[in-house]
């Protein structure tokens, strides 16, 4: 977008330029993102609101002045901006998707239904929005309709341990959001030394996305049943949310009670990838894999721990693997057509994505990324 300025002008050079020409949209823009990595908020969102004087469609302009006032935890203003962003440019994802986020972390359901549907529509492959979908049907009671959203995320996102907990316990709910947590602490309130209530009361909390109470919930049954697997999964899902350095312990008492306990493993095996710990991450996705020789997750998690780490050969391998022992891993498919085409492998990149949009054909980054790759070959077959 700024071609041709000095690849690293200072903020007092800018400011020069712009008052020889203050209509230059460009040089506001750029302006307006070294405050933005500064963290000079209130500045970069008069520089944003300059530029919207000169253009009142800048589709940047609005986005980041959204990000701006999200920033300054000015929400409301946030809001606007984003929608403004979208009508400017209506077929973006990017700003629906934020202003779901903002009306869910607001508690209006209503909107962030609405925004993530409209995210959906015009990126289906959006796993995040899926899931806030899901998030906002539980909070209204619509409890059928929120396993078909966190399937949706599973589909994108394969093992998402979120997605995997509500689909464990959401279909269990059957009074209105309200009345389910009610009944879960009079339960609790009536019968203390019974886990099973306190553990149930932890997880209509965590549904209904209320934390207060959870962490200690679950403590309590714990306590009253300390070889429950379960219950130690549980905690730990929450603590490793929460960055929580307890998680490793409660993930190794869950198998040291269930030692096959896979969910465990993987969620022990991604902690340990998240906090730079690859070996011991490895060390549990092949235990994993040892242990559940026909499932393709193991391979996916060692392949994607690989692909981060730069091992693209490695990675393949495993996601190679992955895909045989299941075809329909979306993410697996289209993390190996990535590193295909990073190492120029073109027949193969475009095989992959072709496959990827015969399942899901309302996937626009998948189609442009397979018409980048056709072009890529073409040149590189006249050179």
């Amino acid at each position: 977008m700024f071609e041709g300025f000095d690849s690293s002008p200072t903020i007092g050079d800018l400011k020069k330029q712009i008052t020889a020409d203050p209509t230059n949209i460009d040089l506001r823009l750029l302006l307006a993102s070294i405050y933005r990595g500064e963290e000079m908020h209130n500045e970069a969102v008069k520089e944003y609101k300059e530029i919207l004087k000169l253009d009142n469609q800048n589709y940047d302009a609005w986005y980041n002045l959204g990000m701006e006032y999200f920033a300054l935890k000015k929400d409301d203003k946030a809001v606007d901006a984003l929608k403004k962003a979208a009508e400017s440019s209506p077929d973006r994802q990017e700003p629906w998707f934020l202003i779901g986020m903002v009306s869910y972390k607001k508690k209006r359901i209503k909107e962030a239904i609405d925004a993530f549907k409209n995210t959906i529509e015009r990126a289906p492959d959006n796993a995040f929005a899926h899931y806030g979908l899901g998030s906002a049907y539980v909070e209204t009671g619509k409890y059928a309709e929120a396993n078909e959203e966190f399937k949706r995320n599973l589909h994108f996102v394969p093992h998402d341990k979120g997605s995997l907990f509500r689909l464990k316990y959401v279909p269990k709910l059957s009074l209105l959001p309200e009345q389910e947590i009610r009944a879960a602490r009079a339960a609790a309130a009536k019968d203390p030394d019974n886990p099973v209530v306190h553990h149930w009361l932890a997880v209509v909390l965590i549904l209904m996305n209320v934390t207060e109470g959870v962490v200690d919930e679950l403590r309590k049954a714990i306590k009253l049943d300390p070889k429950n697997a379960e219950y130690h999964y549980d905690l730990a899902y929450i603590l490793d949310l929460n960055d929580d350095p307890d998680t490793i312990e409660e993930l190794r008492e869950a198998l040291r009670i269930r030692p096959k306990y896979l969910d465990a493993m993987f969620l022990l095996g991604e902690h340990y990838g998240n906090h730079g710990m690859i070996d011991d991450a490895v060390r549990m996705f092949k235990k994993a894999m040892k242990t559940y020789p026909d499932n393709a997750l193991p391979h996916y998690y060692i392949g994607a721990t690989y692909a981060d780490e730069g091992m693209f050969k490695e990675a393949r391998k495993e996601l190679k693997r992955a895909l045989k022992l299941d075809p329909g891993n979306f993410e697996a498919r289209r993390r190996l057509a990535q590193l295909y085409a990073e190492d120029e492998l073109y027949d193969e990149a475009i095989e992959e994505y072709e496959k990827l949009i015969a399942t899901e054909p309302g996937i626009k980054a998948a189609r442009d990324s397979l018409e980048k790759l056709r072009e890529m070959k073409r040149q590189s077959c006249e050179r």
